[in-house]
């Protein structure tokens, strides 16, 4: 205990405004880690590789040499599993930091977003009122070039009309996701992979399940027609949203479309009206 007592003093005797800020950065950097894997399965892993951390801190500090030595293997090896069982999740917290502000290196007016944002809306309620179903992906930052090779090339403008001619039932590509970049719809009867999230509502759809897997995976926005009831539905980072109203479709559309600036953004105000599935 002596021993233990005299390092922390000389410790403290030999601290340093070097060692404030190489502290500091670090702190920084686990607790970016922490905000990005949170609500992730890999949170867990981590918790558990913390307390064998802080073990074999312990161990080291009272001279528990084998006990010491085979924490530090466990922890050797348990960040090589972690990174292996837990990619997806890892994969998504990496791209989350390269990523921009949506759109912003897309070069459209206001006016064509506008434009844009009308014509899916009026196809969202025109789907919903006939009961249609539909999964209609809106691509942002992250590319989603590997979704869009499964389906049907398109490379069309946005018009509500061609949304609903290709999700009415009985076309060859109805079954599929559609895919929008900027103002073009670049693909349609696409494939999306499924949530694995167990929390989901079992009275669900696939539909809504690739819309989650989807937006998991990506910063992508996904809106769900369903085609049992009608209902609209959103999903946006790893999150699901239903019944959405009129209103609250237009406010996310002109999030995404017409870059709105200052105050709370409609996204933000939409999550606090609907409830969280």
């Amino acid at each position: 205990m002596e021993d233990i007592l005299l390092q922390i003093k000389n410790s403290i005797t030999q601290f340093t405004f070097k060692d404030i800020i190489d502290i500091l950065i670090v702190a920084y950097f686990l607790y970016r880690l922490l905000l990005l894997v949170k609500k992730t399965r890999a949170m867990q892993g981590l918790k558990g590789l913390g307390i064998l951390l802080i073990a074999s801190r312990i161990c080291d500090m009272l001279k528990l040499t084998t006990v010491s030595w085979m924490l530090n293997n466990i922890i050797s090896a348990g960040a090589i599993v972690l990174i292996i069982l837990f990619q997806p999740e890892l994969r998504h917290a990496l791209e989350q930091i390269g990523r921009r502000t949506a759109f912003e290196s897309n070069l459209f007016s206001d006016t064509e977003a506008s434009d844009v944002s009308a014509e899916i809306h009026r196809a969202l309620l025109s789907l919903s009122k006939q009961r249609i179903g539909a999964l209609i992906v809106i691509e942002q930052t992250t590319q989603l070039g590997e979704l869009i090779d499964t389906g049907t090339r398109m490379d069309s403008r946005v018009t509500a009309s061609l949304i609903e001619t290709v999700f009415y039932p009985g076309t060859m590509l109805h079954d599929g996701a559609m895919i929008i970049r900027g103002l073009n719809v670049v693909a349609a009867g696409c494939f999306l992979p499924l949530s694995t999230n167990d929390t989901i509502s079992r009275t669900l759809g696939t539909r809504h399940r690739a819309a989650l897997g989807v937006s998991e995976q990506s910063d992508s926005v996904t809106f769900i027609v369903s085609e049992e009831t009608g209902n609209i539905s959103v999903a946006r980072d790893g999150k699901l949203r239903i019944h959405l109203d009129t209103i609250a479709i237009r406010l996310i559309l002109e999030e995404l479309f017409m870059k709105k600036n200052g105050g709370s953004k409609p996204w933000t105000r939409i999550l606090r009206r609907q409830k969280h599935e």
